[in-house]
């Protein structure tokens, strides 16, 4: 019955976009009218706008009102002129439209006495009158121009009102959120912002000179614009024209050009190096172009490790990353209606040897990320009140973390208050995000109204395998005052050297997974459609009206292959919830209204004001449903060791059982818990320019749905023991008795693990 659900909703979605549009708008369009001398409106004005590095056209003729409109333009350069028997040809030789821009442009024209052209030699600022968003742009100039130390292309978006960020990377983005829900990265309309785990796992690169120009969407963004509740990042690659050009560069830092550092009197190790090139033309003038671009960067450093409970010891390691971009894009003008572009990137980040400056060396770590991403955008003008695109799209990402093959890559974790030795609890991984998307969108102007509708089909898995907690973790109840004897730095590298005798006394516990049959693979499919439908009502010459409402569905998102339902009913005294493991989690309310406005006060297009309010939804990213498959109780024992007080904990916590002893039952486990968390939010803000609303939810993250709204709150974790209860959280009941233990790795997710009635 699931099946044909699916595939109902599917065919749904899909048979709306055979008649409709959808996706990130990127494009740029004009508007405007023709007059004569005396004001009045000239009907029948061939009006062309000539891109002057393709020589691609757009046409259009006026109206009986005088009104014209060229839809579907890439960003660039444009010669526009106006034409009409009996009157002198006007032209405007340059007109920039920037990503996302919706001009309008008047002409006025003259009689002619003989043939003669009016050159306009300055046009005022075009200033968008049609859209409500906030955005901003860094241009051609600005992206070729300005030098930015690190050349990272995302950075020059603190130039835009809104943005109050110092520093923007993966991990500190304009907002100071997560990329993942808060700040989406699409590149010639196609998303390509990692989610499969945290940001900090890295996101897709690209070479500053693949990127010709972007925007920046700081409020109120279209309804085409979708699972975000902050930021929307719209940047388009560079094309080739029907001239050839290309470049080489050269980006190089040393540390031998540094002063020294204000604490340490000491110049840091530092070095960096960039080189790349690019190149572009024509295949075949004004039909076929093409632009290829590569860039390849190594910073061969050192670190300088110091950890504060080592009182200024330190010890240097060597630390070295190298990146690889490329970018391969066509574009083929198949017919004056109809465009083709196909794009290819290829992204390889690689940091064999990974140190943090205050942590112990023994954490050291293997990173790698990859990803390629390819687009297809077929864009056809049916006529100039209709315009339909069709884009299909495939991304991958993928990210390997491992502890040093030539480090302690098989001892547990020490986790001492302050102080951790040994490799991080969660290595080695190896996660990969994988979706193809399918978008149609359809744009129709019908007198005073931009009607836009659109549907999304999006099939994503998420594979791969991640031996979390594989190892161990001992925790201990304070930090030894010898610790630099225990552990020596210049020992971080052999266990054998290490000494831990002793430290019973302050153990506290150890906590450790074991899979059965060492099956540690996940794979989740993960669904999502979307459709929405809009309105750009220009209710007069001064006050447009953006209505739209867009829907988010996420199908089996959290749905585990593999994994049966269980029952784990809690009545807290306020409500009654099962915690068990569901397979018919559905997300299916995210419906998303947004009402915005542009107020022309003079009616000069000299000063607009915007606003409007609306309702947003973020993805959760996969960190979920992968936990379920993998540490719902059902493949993957959840076992904690407390110290028994007897001599030898710290040297065989297990007592000589092994994962064996433990999975087939011959060694019982110690009663283990559960952890859940209520999160009672008690205000709530939708993303919007005016409005904000109030309400109260409470959610649980063993059920947490796959988007979520921009509601904000303090939530608290509950902590329950089925031994004792009445200590641990009074006037909580558990009605159906289990023994579990939830994982608890990085206080976003928790779930019931190895249930035993």
């Amino acid at each position: 019955m699931d099946s044909v659900r699916v595939h109902l909703l599917a065919f749904l979605f899909i048979f709306a976009g055979a008649v409709t549009p959808a996706y990130a708008q990127v494009e740029a369009t004009i508007v405007g009218s023709v007059m004569d001398e005396s004001k009045a409106v000239l009907p029948g004005v061939t009006v062309t706008a000539t891109a002057v590095g393709t020589g691609r056209q757009f046409v259009d003729v006026t109206n009986a009102r005088g009104e014209y409109r060229l839809v579907g333009m890439q960003a660039g350069t444009y010669r526009l002129q106006a034409e009409l028997t009996g009157f002198a040809q006007s032209v405007l030789p340059v007109v920039e439209l920037l990503v996302g821009q919706n001009a309008t442009i008047t002409f006025a024209m003259r009689v002619a006495n003989v043939e003669e052209t009016l050159t306009v030699s300055a046009a005022s600022p075009l200033v968008d009158m049609r859209q409500a968003q906030v955005s901003g742009n860094v241009d051609r100039r600005q992206m070729e121009e300005l030098p930015i130390n690190g050349r990272n292309w995302l950075q020059l978006s603190t130039m835009v009102k809104g943005i109050t960020a110092n520093q923007i990377n993966d991990t500190s983005t304009p907002n100071g959120s997560s990329r993942t829900a808060a700040f989406r990265v699409n590149l010639d309309g196609q998303e390509i912002t990692q989610e499969t785990s945290v940001t900090g796992f890295g996101q897709p690169g690209i070479s500053r000179d693949a990127i010709a120009e972007y925007q920046i969407v700081t409020n109120m963004f279209d309804i085409t614009m979708g699972r975000s509740v902050g930021l929307q990042v719209q940047a388009i690659s560079k094309a080739g024209a029907n001239s050839y050009s290309g470049s080489t560069y050269g980006y190089f830092r040393s540390d031998k050009l540094n002063a020294a550092d204000a604490y340490t009197g000491k110049v840091l190790p530092y070095s960096n190096q960039q080189a790349g090139g690019t190149l572009g033309g024509p295949i075949i003038k004004d039909k076929i172009h093409y632009f290829i671009s590569y860039e390849y960067q190594r910073e061969p450093n050192s670190t300088v490790i110091g950890p504060a409970p080592y009182r200024g010891e330190t010890i240097t390691l060597p630390s070295d990353t190298f990146q690889h971009y490329a970018l391969g894009r066509a574009d083929y003008q198949v017919t004056p209606k109809d465009h083709l572009l196909v794009r290819g990137n290829y992204f390889n980040w690689q940091n064999p040897h990974f140190f943090s400056t205050t942590g112990s060396p023994t954490r050291g770590a293997e990173r790698f990320h990859h990803s390629n991403f390819i687009t297809g955008n077929w864009s056809r003008v049916m006529r100039n009140t209709l315009l339909q695109e069709v884009k299909v799209n495939w991304f991958h990402y993928q990210f390997i973390n491992a502890p040093l093959k030539d480090g302690p890559a098989a001892a547990p974790e020490y986790i001492f208050p302050g102080l951790t030795i040994g490799p991080n609890w969660n290595y080695p991984e190896d996660w990969n995000q994988d979706h193809v998307t399918t978008t149609y969108e359809l744009k129709w102007h019908k007198g005073a109204h931009d009607l836009k509708i659109g549907t999304e089909l999006r099939i994503e898995k998420d594979a791969g395998w991640w031996r979390a907690r594989s190892r161990g973790q001992l925790f201990f109840n304070s930090l030894p005052s010898d610790i630099a004897r225990r552990f020596p730095l210049a020992a971080w590298d052999n266990p054998a050297r290490w000494d831990v005798s002793g430290l019973d006394s302050i153990a506290n516990r150890f906590d450790i997974y074991y899979a059965r049959n060492d099956d540690w693979l996940y794979d989740v499919p993960r669904p999502m459609y979307a459709g929405w439908a809009g309105d750009t009502w220009a209710v007069n010459n001064r006050l447009t009206l953006n209505l739209g409402v867009r829907y988010d569905v996420a199908w089996k998102d959290f749905q585990s292959p593999g994994n049966t339902e269980t029952v784990l009913v809690i009545d807290n005294g306020f409500d009654v919830q099962d915690y068990g493991y569901k397979n018919n989690i559905r997300d299916l309310n995210n419906v998303a209204p947004r009402v915005g406005f542009a107020w022309n006060v003079t009616g000069k297009n000299d000063f607009v004001i915007r606003g409007g309010s609306g309702v947003f939804f973020g993805t959760q990213g996969g960190n979920q449903a992968v936990d379920a498959q993998l540490f719902g109780g059902q493949r993957i024992v959840v076992a904690s060791f407390a110290n028994d007080g007897k001599p030898g904990f710290v040297v065989d916590p297990t007592r000589g059982a092994t994962a064996s002893d433990v999975l087939t039952g011959k060694v019982p486990l110690p009663p283990q818990t559960i952890s859940v968390r209520d999160s009672t939010p008690t205000s709530s803000t939708t993303k919007a320019f005016t409005r904000t609303n109030s309400s109260i939810r409470t959610s649980s993250t063993i059920r947490r749905p796959a988007f979520r709204e921009t509601r904000r709150g303090s939530g608290g974790r509950i902590r329950i023991t089925a031994r004792s209860i009445s200590k641990r959280a009074p006037g909580i009941r558990i009605i159906s008795r289990w023994r579990a233990r939830s994982r608890d790795g990085t206080g976003t997710t928790s779930r019931p693990a190895s249930p035993t009635r």
